[in-house]
């Protein structure tokens, strides 16, 4: 999934934040270099809201996560 810009990725963060309950996420790993930040995390949730149109099924989930961010100007730019 790719976003641009804050309103974006508000939009997707906020869909994955009413689906996913209980949610857990640790960060295992965090480089940098010149204007991009990767990031991977683990994460544990439990699915109970519509999820991009994935009915809620009530079950535990965990997997890894990676993010790669670009920066300008001190703010993430794109995800």
């Amino acid at each position: 999934m790719e976003m641009h810009g804050v309103e974006e990725y508000k939009q997707v963060y906020n869909m994955y934040r009413s689906a996913l309950h209980n949610t857990q996420i640790s960060i295992e790993e965090l480089m940098a270099e010149g204007d991009k930040v990767m990031t991977r995390l683990s994460m544990n949730a439990v699915h109970k809201g519509d999820l991009a149109g994935i009915p809620p099924t009530g079950k535990s989930m965990t997997g890894t996560l990676f993010t790669v961010f670009r920066l300008v100007d001190g703010k993430i730019a794109d995800e």
